[in-house]
């Protein structure tokens, strides 16, 4: 098959960089004893932009189910999807939800090197409830390891020679002090 017959010229301006065009599909992988994994393939073309997002991954918790997010961590996977270069910090705990999480995000194609395993702190969650109208009610748990995430002198200088484009930051990730605390050190 000819893939230069999925290009497609976006629109850009003179200040920003012509996104990459990604060519999506899902793989579902079965697994013994039930359930599946997802596995993204796909075709990219066009340029890539480095994005360094920062923040929060965690699991949203709803009355009938348990879900992989974070805004961060979300925005990441789609900027990931759509053909770009993302370094993705964050951190999970040293516990069964940390393993699923780092386990998940690779099946999702994300690079995994800067999501670290916090020792001491639980992987973050947030307790979802819908009311009568569907409106969600957050509650947020706190200290999470996405809160202390650490970066030593030669992972800054590694992320720096990246020349990321773009920086995202999680809401959650600028209110803890031990994140301010790597911040400063950056």
């Amino acid at each position: 098959m000819d893939k230069t017959a999925y290009v497609y010229r976006v629109g850009q301006s003179s200040r920003q960089r012509q996104s990459k065009l990604f060519m999506p599909a899902i793989a579902y992988i079965p697994l013994l004893g039930g359930g599946a994994l997802e596995a993204m393939i796909g075709w990219q073309f066009e340029n890539e932009m480095t994005i360094l997002s920062v923040g929060e991954i965690l699991w949203d918790v709803f009355p009938d189910s348990v879900r992989l997010g974070g805004a961060p961590f979300n925005f990441s996977v789609h900027a990931h999807r759509l053909g770009h270069r993302v370094v993705f910090l964050s951190a999970v705990g040293d516990d069964e939800q940390g393993k699923v999480a780092l386990s998940r995000a690779a099946a999702l194609g994300m690079p995994t090197e800067y999501i670290q395993v916090t020792h001491g702190k639980a992987t973050g969650s947030v307790s979802v409830q819908l009311s009568v109208d569907g409106h969600p009610d957050f509650t947020i748990h706190r200290p999470a390891a996405y809160d202390c995430i650490n970066l030593d002198s030669a992972q800054i200088a590694t992320i720096a020679e990246l020349r990321p484009e773009w920086v995202y930051f999680g809401t959650l990730f600028d209110g803890s002090i031990c994140a301010l605390g790597a911040a400063a050190t950056a």
